[in-house]
């Protein structure tokens, strides 16, 4: 993500969209009220005056809305806004409209007040340096998995079964159809020239990476680790890996796995963990609170907005943990509102 802040007005910024990971910032970035203003597109009604019916056709508008409503599906390119417009043409004033952002358009945003959260959030989208889209493969003998990650989530592309019959079942023609099939999966999904991270517990990723470069169909960078499963946990294993800190270090899903991780081993072990919503805040108002985890859910509603605040007095890490992982649900299933503490509040 790229802004340009405006001298005149510090609450107000000048927004261009880079990747995907930008639009999911942009979503809990964005509030109810906020301005935004953009040239986008409207459709206007004109009658044919030889056949008299009415046709549609869209023209261009620079507008500004007060917005009301925003929408964002995970692992797409487009966010929508819509709401009020204030500012633009005289007859579209007090009217609704939509507003849809991809990657490389840009558009004006101005908050009546930026919370600290929602700056970090900012700044985290501007400085991060691993933006790129990744995906990985954990395959063994009975099968491969394909994966996309990004900063904020997890994908699921599709499954290649090795139709194998037996732990003792050996055949050429079988492991090499296993193998063609996989790396069909990947040249139709992933992209030329991007990151391929293939892990398992045996030979066979080793087998697929060797097999994938002699077809000479993509260029791919392909890298491949050990991993004890080949399914999503493979995944979320090779985050919390210290392999991972090197190349992965800016992704915010292995914050997301980590800290949950770090939040539910205080939990079974030494008790310096806590959550629901009044139990965090009374361990906030202790002191004790090191680092607030709140569901992405839970941070966009108004409820939060003194809890984090209060957080922020006590000098607490605060970090959103996005509904799009497995971390996600399980925060959700505590309450959407977690903590680690400095100390324990138990008598």
């Amino acid at each position: 993500m790229k802004i340009i802040e405006n001298p005149q007005d510090p609450d107000s910024v000048f927004i261009r969209v880079d990747s995907s990971d930008d639009l999911w910032y942009l979503k809990n970035i964005i509030s109810d009220g906020d301005y935004v203003k953009a040239t986008t597109y409207r459709r206007v009604e004109k009658k044919d005056d030889m056949s008299r019916q009415k046709e549609t056709e869209r023209i261009s508008v620079n507008v500004g809305i007060r917005v009301e409503k925003i929408e964002f599906q995970d692992f797409t390119d487009n966010l929508r806004m819509l709401g009020v417009v204030v500012n633009g043409p005289e007859d579209l004033l007090g009217k609704h409209q939509s507003m849809v952002f991809g990657i490389d358009d840009t558009f004006t945003l101005a908050k009546k007040k930026w919370s600290p959260e929602q700056r970090k959030m900012l700044k985290e989208a501007i400085e991060t340096k691993f933006s790129e889209t990744l995906y990985f493969l954990p395959i063994d003998d009975e099968g491969a998995n394909l994966f996309l990650v990004r900063s904020y989530g997890m994908q699921n592309l599709g499954r290649v079964e090795s139709h194998r019959q037996g732990k003792d079942f050996d055949s050429t023609n079988s492991d090499e159809s296993f193998l063609k099939e996989t790396a069909g999966m990947v040249n139709g999904v992933v992209p030329e020239n991007s990151i391929l991270i293939v892990l398992g517990p045996g030979f066979e990723r080793v087998h697929f990476e060797k097999f994938f470069s002699t077809l000479n169909i993509k260029k791919i960078k392909i890298f491949n680790y050990a991993s004890n499963r080949t399914d999503e946990g493979a995944v979320i294993e090779f985050l919390q890996s210290e392999i991972s800190k090197s190349i992965l270090k800016d992704i915010r899903l292995r914050k997301d796995v980590t800290l949950v991780n770090d939040f539910l081993k205080h939990l079974k072990t030494d008790g310096l963990a806590t959550y629901g919503f009044s139990h965090v805040l009374h361990a906030i108002e202790s002191g004790a609170v090191d680092t607030l985890l709140v569901s992405e859910t839970k941070f966009r509603n108004l409820d939060s907005k003194d809890l984090i605040e209060k957080a922020e007095k006590y000098n607490s890490s605060i970090h959103i943990v996005s509904d799009s992982t497995e971390q996600g649900k399980i925060l959700q299933s505590f309450g959407g509102y977690c903590a680690i503490l400095r100390f324990s509040l138990s008598n």
